[in-house]
């Protein structure tokens, strides 16, 4: 039996109806959908622009707080060792003041205090980082470690060896000196600090420029008398400083530079200077233990 033809066009009716109901309100859920992802887009813009202002507003005030709160290498190495105004030996009886005269002349009459003057180079938490400021971070972390290895000790002390084939605080300094010294002079193209006779009248180390330290035997490690610990450190501050001039000026294509193709593969500069800061932190940190055990024997 045929339905009726009434019929079927009403049930077709109502459920064009009912179909174009639901569009509707599908249509306009995605229409609310769309508002509110707008509302919030807008609203965290508003967040990021105010938050970004607010960041601006705050860096330099977290820069200074940073500042401040960074160890001043320079004071440190000034006030605690006011024996730099004066020749290392002068305590010792030493007669010969002319080396420590003439570092005084040279540095404008106030001695050992440019030398050490590194306060305003140390990043810590104050500078965005880059390649060349992090290694100078990282280089300006050792005169510390040495003022903090030799501080007040006497030269009995700087020698003090826990066993006859082990090293001294005045050796490791001296060792871990040179090192730098040397390395950083082969890599800028310039004479060592030690090249200058001043700094072994002023250390009272008389070892050859091209002596550092590798290979030495526990008799060379004995026969390393300094005359000061403010001579030992002063050394290592002057070698510091040249390092830095040094770091200022280097960019990527210089530390790609090969500089020892000895190795496989070839050493470039940036290597190097890597290996360099392990080795004077190494030693740093034994010094430092030998003077913490020096404390306990005593």
């Amino acid at each position: 039996m045929a339905p009726d033809p009434a019929i079927v066009v009403v049930a077709g009716a109502v459920v064009v109806v009912v179909v174009g109901a639901v569009v509707v309100v599908v249509v306009a859920v995605v229409v609310v959908v769309s508002a509110a992802v707008v509302v919030v887009a807008a609203s965290a813009a508003v967040d990021v622009v105010e938050l970004s202002s607010s960041l601006d507003e705050l860096q330099p005030e977290a820069i200074r707080t940073s500042a401040n709160d960074a160890p001043k290498t320079s004071r440190i190495l000034t006030e605690t060792l006011p024996g730099l105004d004066e020749p290392p030996h002068a305590t010792l009886g030493g007669p010969d003041r002319t080396a420590w005269g003439r570092w005084r002349n040279r540095s404008g009459g106030h001695g050992g205090r440019r030398v050490v003057d590194l306060e305003d180079r140390v990043f810590t938490g104050g500078r965005r980082m880059d390649t060349k400021t992090l290694l100078t971070e990282a280089f300006l972390r050792i005169p510390s470690l040495v003022q903090g290895a030799c501080d007040g000790l006497g030269v009995a002390d700087l020698m003090y060896r826990p066993e006859p084939g082990a090293n001294s605080i005045a050796w490791l300094v001296w060792h871990l000196s040179r090192t730098q010294d040397k390395h950083i002079a082969e890599i800028a193209r310039t004479e060592e600090v030690w090249a200058d006779p001043v700094w072994a009248e002023m250390t009272g180390i008389t070892r050859d420029v091209s002596a550092t330290g590798f290979g030495d035997t526990p008799e060379h490690v004995a026969a390393t008398v300094p005359l000061s610990s403010a001579a030992l450190v002063a050394y290592n501050a002057a070698v510091t400083e040249r390092t830095v001039e040094y770091l200022a000026g280097v960019n990527g294509s210089e530390l790609d530079r090969i500089i020892d193709e000895s190795y496989d593969p070839p050493v470039s500069v940036g290597v190097r200077l890597v290996s360099v800061i392990s080795d004077n932190l190494q030693h740093a940190g034994q010094a430092r233990y030998l003077r913490g055990s020096i404390g306990r024997v005593r």
